[in-house]
């Protein structure tokens, strides 16, 4: 029988009830350079930055300050030139060999030749879980997001949204109890932009992951987010941290009332001051 999906995530190993959970993600003082020589480009400097367990944080900041970077530094893809990370209360090669995060991209890399139901199996196919497993949690997420009747339906029978929404499911598969997200709506319309935020949040609100948000919008951060982090110019760092006081849950209606507009023009201020 599969676990439910929707629960809190599981206390850490050794902990005793009323133990606080470790945070999400942790950076500490945290930098990296692309290259050694003296054409190193330095990407981040002394970044220090947490996403608390099950918190949503959106980090903005102008072109090329690093943001990308910074989710690769956590999704073990690169390893900081100097400070350090920690993913969900170890270094980020344990959380990755456990499972425990998943990364969704701003492209969605779902495999052309294979149907929706087998590209959201594929991480339960590579962690070995049967096939009965594999197919009941597949179906579980397609549900989740909206895709269902599209089951067999190869990516290129599909919109750009509804690819997206795939690459989701296929990144909650695993019930990680970390989402890692790329610009994830970037090269979307609004209208359907719109459409999968409110899907996103629904969804995180369901798992209890923590969710580390990369975005160029402004208004997206705000919305989604209980705090958003703005960078400054290359080399990132820290310029601010805006807890976002927005009743949740949010419905679209949220966008459109004063206190969203006022955190909106808050954040977008100060990413003009981290831009200069």
């Amino acid at each position: 029988m599969v676990t439910p999906l929707f629960r809190p995530p599981a206390a850490p190993l050794g902990s005793s009830p009323g133990t606080v959970a470790a945070p999400a993600v942790a950076f500490h003082r945290c930098g990296y350079s692309y290259g050694r020589s003296a054409g190193a480009v330095e990407a981040l400097r002394d970044v220090t930055l947490t996403v608390g367990a099950g918190e949503f944080v959106a980090v903005i900041g102008p072109s090329g300050c690093g943001k990308s970077t910074l989710l690769r530094l956590a999704a073990d893809v690169l390893a900081p030139s100097s400070g350090t990370v920690e993913v969900l209360g170890g270094p980020p090669a344990q959380a990755r060999r456990q499972r425990r995060f998943s990364v969704a991209f701003q492209d969605p890399v779902l495999l052309p030749w294979r149907t929706v139901l087998q590209n959201v199996e594929l991480p339960l196919e590579i962690a070995g879980r049967s096939p009965g497993h594999r197919r009941e949690m597949a179906q579980q997420m397609i549900n989740l997001v909206g895709l269902t009747g599209f089951e067999r339906a190869l990516p290129g029978q599909l919109s750009g949204g509804m690819r997206q929404r795939a690459s989701i499911a296929r990144a909650l598969t695993l019930q990680p109890a970390l989402l890692l997200m790329d610009e994830p709506f970037g090269a979307l319309d609004e209208l359907t932009r719109d459409r999968l935020n409110q899907e996103l949040l629904d969804v995180w609100q369901r798992t209890a992951a923590a969710v580390l948000f990369i975005t160029h919008s402004i208004e997206e951060a705000v919305y989604l987010s209980d705090r958003v982090m703005v960078l400054t110019r290359r080399p990132g760092t820290v310029a601010a941290t805006l807890p976002i006081d927005l009743p949740r849950p949010r419905t679209l209606y949220v966008k459109r009332t004063a206190a969203a507009f006022e955190w909106t023009a808050r954040a977008r201020l100060a990413l003009e001051a981290a831009s200069r």
